[in-house]
């Protein structure tokens, strides 16, 4: 039972992500609409250049969509892969243009791929193998460049090999799966073939897939057998098809697909709401003219799950209807080349050739089809018939997902915004002005072990020093280990010119990526051993959401870097995890209370809290640090809970290198009187 929930969810994810990957693409697509709208009403007129520039636009724009479906379709799962996305992209490329040059699907003018299905298919493989074996980030400042760079030239030469091996599989078999499964099983141009063409239509659309687009291959060769069927039938040795394409545009796609005409004179008659009013309104002009994206995307009928169903019965049944019309003689085959934008009523009559029983037959299907829409539009917006016969209002209960997919998808692209900005932010460090380190000091009660905490900073070039806030930048990019060795070098640095005494400390922050990394151990001790620094007076700070992520390794990392003699202290004690048995059962050293702890103890329980914790502490044998000790209150408290180690504001602000060498000199001549 449970791998069944799993398996549907895995579905639902899929559609989700396919249909979200065609409403990035939506503008196109409208964009598209507009403008052979816009061609034909040029045409009509003395603007005929005009109209032959447009056209050439649209050439350019119907190309272009495989290839922006390709584009988006990698760039949307890398990106929820957590995978480059850059290079992804440039895979995904590779693959479809290898594919369709074997295939013979590349348009000789413009030397664009025109399948969307095969776009699809790049996208997802070329993921599919980027997860399973990942490009490595390129950074000349990084230790790993050379190794990195050498890895992906390996990735890209082997995934070559993947793209040709999968073209010609595709080369091999292609002529079979066109010329045999689509044209066989799906035949657009008889009876059954067009309910289930209409129908897969339909289904596509309800979830937001361009089934123009992503059916073009069988729209392609609809048109082309209707203008044979013409002309043969013209040619008198041959009967004329009742289904073809003029058919689907006259009587399947009345107002766009779904017969959404219909619909919209519904939402006009029925309407309670001025919002939906003025939005039918709003959309009744374009579907004039059979284009219908902003009723399906507004309303929405896409994800809607009342709508859809009239959005896709409305269709077959005008379908059914009109083929028994024609078949039986009473309305004439469409005989006459139209295009799907022609509007309604004009098209049956041009399509027909002057037949007027063509034009009401499609009037009385548009009636039919308001018949079919207004109980459902009517639940949809919560109008329902009470038992004494009056209309009651009640709330929308159902659950429309599209707004929300929209939301999804701004979010992603605010998110994409973030990381670029993460990224020029990180190149103007790297290259403009420098990384410093300020130090904090850890003042004990019971002796005068020089202890202090070390702090990184940033100073752009005109000198002004920055808080901490660009680690969030690097986090963000997945550089974050990158800056943990820029800290470790500034740090080990500093400390190679302090006279430290075995028991002194400087206490190091190390992200949970590094700590975790089963390189971290190689890279520190190359660093302790490159700046010659004792291993003893290091001390090392970890969070523990380092341990919640990566137990083993973090626990194989604490015990390694123990017989190195460096120290290790959990920082951030108690600020949102779960952190008592971690005080049993990893080898801390020290455990640093967080500051929001100490500001709780303005409150009775709050002060219960902090000594109940620094005894728990005690337990595990770990030394104690106050943090964020700002006045004498609070140092007497900490220190009637037995503990004598403090850092904060009250003893002393974070200072540069020079005022930590001074301030610790000072205490060694203290000492020595």
């Amino acid at each position: 039972m449970r791998a069944g929930k799993t398996t549907a969810h895995r579905y639902r994810e899929y559609i989700r992500d396919i249909s979200v990957i065609f409403v990035m693409l939506l503008p196109l697509a409208v964009c598209q609409a507009m403008l052979l709208l816009f061609i034909r009403l040029l045409g009509v007129g003395e603007y005929g250049y005009i109209s032959n520039f447009f056209k050439q636009l649209l050439d350019v724009f119907h190309s272009f969509y495989p290839i922006a479906l390709c584009i988006a379709t990698a760039y949307h799962f890398s990106y929820k892969k957590g995978i480059v996305s850059l290079g992804t992209v440039i895979y995904t490329l590779v693959m479809y243009y290898l594919i369709s040059m074997a295939s013979v699907d590349v348009k000789k003018g413009i030397f664009l791929p025109d399948d969307a299905l095969m776009a699809i298919f790049s996208g997802g493989v070329t993921v599919y193998y980027c997860v399973l074996f990942p490009l490595r980030e390129l950074h000349p400042l990084r230790l790993d460049f050379a190794t990195n760079l050498l890895w992906n030239t390996l990735n890209f030469f082997c995934f070559i090999i993947l793209s040709l091996l999968v073209s010609l599989a595709f080369h091999s078999t292609g002529e079979y799966l066109t010329s045999w499964s689509l044209s066989e099983l799906v035949n657009p141009m008889s009876f059954g073939g067009s309910l289930i063409y209409e129908f897969s239509r339909g289904a596509m659309w309800s979830i937001g897939i361009n089934a123009h687009q992503l059916m073009s291959f069988l729209k392609d060769n609809l048109d082309s057998n209707t203008l044979e069927n013409i002309a043969a039938w013209k040619g008198g040795y041959a009967n004329i098809s009742i289904i073809n394409s003029m058919f689907y545009y006259i009587y399947a796609g009345i107002g766009g697909s779904g017969n959404t005409l219909s619909l919209l004179f519904v939402i006009l008659l029925l309407a309670k709401d001025k919002k939906h009013m003025a939005f039918a309104l709003m959309a009744l002009p374009l579907a004039f003219f059979n284009i219908n994206e902003l009723i399906l995307f507004g309303l929405p009928v896409i994800f809607n799950p009342i709508m859809i169903i009239p959005f896709i019965l409305v269709p077959l049944l005008s379908i059914t209807i009109a083929y028994e019309v024609i078949e039986i003689g009473m309305v004439p085959a469409a005989t006459h080349i139209t295009d799907w934008i022609m509007p309604p009523l004009l098209n049956a009559y041009v399509a027909s050739e002057g037949s007027i029983s063509a034009v009401i037959l499609q009037v009385l299907l548009i009636i039919m089809g308001m018949v079919v829409y207004a109980p459902f539009y009517m639940k949809y917006i919560g109008v329902m018939t009470a038992s004494d016969g009056k209309q009651v209002i009640q709330p929308i209960m159902e659950k429309v997902t599209f707004v929300e997919m929209l939301e999804e998808i701004q979010n992603e692209a605010q998110e994409s915004m973030c990381r670029v900005e993460a990224r020029n932010l990180i190149h103007k460090m790297m290259n403009e002005g420098e990384f410093t380190m300020m130090y904090q000091p850890q003042f004990d009660m019971e002796n005068n072990h020089f202890c202090a905490e070390a702090l990184v900073r940033y100073r752009d070039v005109e000198g002004k020093l920055h808080p901490p806030t660009f680690i969030n930048a690097f986090l963000k990019v997945g550089a974050i280990e990158q800056l943990d060795s820029i800290v470790l070098d500034c740090v080990l640095e500093d400390m190679s010119k302090l006279s430290l005494h075995d028991k002194d400390r400087v206490s190091i922050n190390i992200s949970t990526e590094t700590f975790s990394s089963p390189t971290f151990l190689d890279m520190l001790q190359d660093k302790i051993k490159g700046w010659g620094v004792n291993p003893k007076n290091i001390e090392i700070e970890i969070t523990e959401e380092a341990i919640l992520e990566h137990e083993y390794q973090v626990h194989k990392n604490i015990d390694a870097v123990h017989q190195l003699g460096i120290t290790v202290a959990m920082d951030d004690f108690g600020s949102g995890y779960a952190s008592f048995p971690h005080l049993l059962q990893y080898p801390f050293d020290k455990v640093k209370f967080d500051r929001s702890l100490l500001l709780e103890t303005e409150t009775k329980k709050g002060r219960h809290l902090y000594q109940l914790l620094s005894q728990i502490s005690s337990l595990g044998q770990c030394k104690i640090v106050a943090e964020g000790v700002e006045t004498e209150q609070q140092k007497e408290f900490v220190h009637s809970c037995g503990i004598t180690s403090i850092q904060g504001f009250y003893f002393q602000r974070p200072v540069f290198f020079t005022e930590i060498k001074q301030l610790m000199e000072e205490r060694r001549d203290e000492d020595k009187q």
